[in-house]
């Protein structure tokens, strides 16, 4: 997806000066254009404003020095080395990599700034594969180094970008291109309409990436990461705001229903703080800022209400939804609830028949299609008379089937867990019915509910006070029995315990037995291990009770089993990952996973949820596989060096190395450039607003504008259509 297709100059191909002839295209056979140069931003910022001496080097920490070239030399092997002096002072600066230019960059050089990290060994102080550029010959000025002027000046001595290495394209060259595209830019027409991008507190695109590319120079301190800018910011915001656009015109309208927020009811609010005093706990400040959100998105009159609500594992997702739930019972209206499965279902059951008695409405079950304990006709008979109340059921099967007489808002809980031909149902029977999505990773489908079907976002920052995070501890094989020790301490002591044995990929025929197809490894018994386990651990804890439950967790002795932990008598539990799906599933003080470079980053962090809700310091202990892969060290080393969700979803999505890496199942996904998910979530709401502002003001568009548009939504459909036919229909949009 292109912004910049309508510029001519920017669509030039980029020769690089390679071989003889100096003519050369890339080594990789792709003719670069470019405007692939212009959005190809720096890796990082490097901070180069205050020069430190060789005396005060640390090893390891990154410096910038100015030193007197001594002498250099090529060693055999293509190994270029070169001595330089600051003061009395000597560093050995070594480099393998471009040769032949080093040595012109460095023949007739007097003086050096150098970047790098150095290193010693012994009394020797050397730097391997340093940046260096050229300094002024200071000696035959009769000076001893730059002045503080030059020093601010001068271009390698301020706050420059670094980028990541591309064959055939230096540094050198890289300015070049940007030097000349961004000149031609300032007399370019500009692409969005001034005024309008003023009214949203944005500047046009060229504007953007000068600032990206030419950082200015920020205060002193720790310099941000490029993505991390306002001005790549706002390019993202330009970005998604133009994909948007392309949503419109393909299906031929925005929505253009009613957005002015009508004032909620009174009494529906006092219904909500009734439930919030009846919490035996007080809700945060961002469970109420989410909570008006929500029910300032209900109050919008003549269209539905169609909102993601995504947090961390323990941000209090769940008690905003109850919260947008007692507003809607409130109104003398009835609510659904879909949630992953019946252990989930069950507690919900419970909570909202204690809240119900107290708040004087009725809470109904709808299982699955054929779930022996639930008189389906009966519910949907007391559904029909229409009762303000909640019904709660484990797919949406029974409630596409059942009649409501006023159903106002159906809540998903994980909307992954919800296929797309449930989710479009539940739609399609009542498209004036509100839907509220519930999710801790913003993957797929709910990414793809976002961008084409105009959902709003609320996003639940951090966890709950008294919530922590667990610490997370790798260990091999040859760790695996200091880890269960300290975890059999722990328990010993009054903590309790969860261990857990991977499942993989179950086979049809015998859901016990799995088969790792992505690392490639042979079936194993899940069953044979766990049981293997149960016995290790109450080797440990003979005196304490340990129960192991090798089959899939379902029925009534697995709820007993759940129960007894969750009340205490049950100190260790055994069992298969497959406890992650029962979202309800009591918190840990300390989990013990066997093999979890088997496991992917989203699941991990969602079991690591699962430890330490109770206000005491949790931890979780990998276990490696004997032979662990590349892929799944990659996963180990991610999950302890990253605590945030959408970072964790970002990496997974990557280390999937799948070919359409967010996986849209309808269409061609957006090739976005700027724009990166979830990581870029939060910036939605503003760059649909902008979108909706732009489509309302289609006389203001230029040329160029239209040109790209044209041009970007061909290059999207590749001969397909760009928008899922699904989403075409107004009753799906919110917005």
């Amino acid at each position: 997806m292109n912004l910049f297709a309508a510029y001519p100059f920017l669509n030039e191909p980029v020769k690089t000066p390679l071989g003889a002839d100096k003519s050369g295209d890339f080594p990789d056979g792709e003719a670069r254009r470019v405007w692939q140069i212009l959005v190809d931003a720096p890796t990082r910022y490097r901070d180069t404003r205050n020069l430190k001496r060789l005396c005060d080097a640390i090893e390891g920490e990154e410096m910038v020095f100015f030193a007197r070239l001594e002498n250099y030399k090529l060693y055999e092997g293509g190994r270029i080395g070169a001595e330089v002096r600051d003061g009395l002072t000597v560093a050995t600066l070594f480099w393998a990599k471009a040769v032949q230019y080093l040595l012109k960059r460095l023949e007739g050089a007097k003086y050096l700034v150098v970047s790098g990290r150095p290193g010693r060994s012994g009394d020797t102080l050397w730097f391997n594969q340093p940046e260096f550029w050229p300094a002024p010959d200071f000696e035959r000025q009769g000076r001893q180094g730059p002045s503080e002027r030059e020093t601010r000046e001068n271009e390698h001595l301020g706050i420059n970008p670094v980028y990541g290495t591309a064959p055939g394209l230096s540094h050198a060259l890289r300015r070049e291109i940007l030097d000349d595209a961004l000149t031609q830019a300032k007399h370019a027409p500009p692409l969005f309409p001034g005024e309008i991008l003023q009214r949203h507190g944005l500047a046009q695109p060229f504007e953007l990436l000068a600032t990206v590319h030419y950082p200015p120079r920020w205060a002193k301190g720790r310099l941000p990461m490029p993505e991390d800018t306002q001005a790549w910011k706002s390019l993202t915001t330009l970005e998604l705001a133009f994909w948007r656009l392309i949503v419109f015109l393909s299906r031929g309208t925005a929505d253009q229903r009613g957005r002015v927020p009508a004032p909620t009811p009174k009494w529906a609010l006092d219904g909500v703080e009734r439930m919030w005093g009846w919490l035996p706990f007080k809700p945060s400040p961002e469970q109420r800022r989410v909570t008006k959100e929500i029910l300032a998105d209900l109050a919008v009159p003549n269209r539905p209400m169609r909102r993601l609500l995504h947090g961390e594992i323990g941000s209090g997702k769940s008690m905003v939804a109850a919260a947008a739930a007692v507003a809607e019972i409130g109104l003398d209206r009835q609510v659904a609830m879909i949630v992953p499965n019946d252990t989930l279902a069950s507690r919900y059951l419970a909570f909202f028949s204690r809240l119900g008695e107290a708040m004087g409405f009725d809470v109904h079950y709808l299982g699955g299609i054929g779930y022996a304990g639930v008189d389906h006709p009966t519910v949907s008979g007391k559904l029909a008379e229409g009762r303000p109340s909640i019904t709660i059921g484990t797919s949406a099967e029974p409630f596409i089937t059942a009649r409501f007489k006023d159903l106002s808002l159906t809540i998903i809980d994980e909307r992954g867990r919800c296929g797309s031909r449930q989710f479009l149902g539940m739609i399609d029977k009542s498209p004036r019915t509100s839907l509220l999505c519930l999710t801790a990773a913003p993957m797929d489908p709910a990414l793809t509910d976002i961008l084409y079907g105009d959902m709003g976002v609320s996003s639940l920052k951090g966890l709950l006070p008294g919530r922590s995070v667990a610490k997370t501890i790798v260990c091999d094989q040859a760790g695996a029995a200091l880890a269960r020790e300290f975890m059999a301490r722990l328990v010993q002591e009054g903590r309790q315990a969860f261990v857990l044995i991977p499942i993989g990929d179950a086979k049809k025929d015998d859901p016990f037995v799995s088969v790792d197809g992505t690392e490639g490894g042979q079936g194993r018994d899940a069953r044979t291990e766990v049981t293997g386990a149960f016995e290790g651990i109450r080797a440990l804890l003979p005196k304490l009770e340990v129960v192991h439950f090798p089959g899939q967790p379902r029925g009534k002795a697995w709820t007993a089993a759940l129960d007894n932990f969750r009340d205490g008598k049950t100190r260790a539990l055994v069992c298969t990952d497959t406890v992650s799906s029962w979202l309800d599933a009591p918190p840990t003080d300390v989990m013990l996973i066997e093999g979890a470079d088997r496991l992917n980053l989203s699941l991990l962090h969602q079991l690591r949820g699962m430890v330490g809700r109770g206000g005491s310091q949790g931890y979780l202990f990998l276990v490696s596989g004997e032979a662990p892969s590349k892929l799944g060290r990659s996963r180990l080393e991610a999950i302890v060096a990253h605590h945030d969700v959408y970072r964790l979803s970002e990496l997974d999505m990557t280390l999937r190395a799948h070919p359409d890496q967010l996986k849209f199942p309808f269409a061609a996904h957006p090739a976005f450039f700027f724009a990166k998910f979830p990581r870029d979530l939060p910036l939605l709401p503003s760059a649909f607003d902008l979108a909706q502002d732009l489509w309302g003001n289609q006389d203001r568009w230029g040329p160029e504008l239209n040109k790209a548009l044209s041009l970007a939504k061909v290059e999207i459909l590749h001969g397909k259509q760009t928008i899922p036919l699904r989403w075409t229909n107004p009753t799906y949009l919110s917005r």
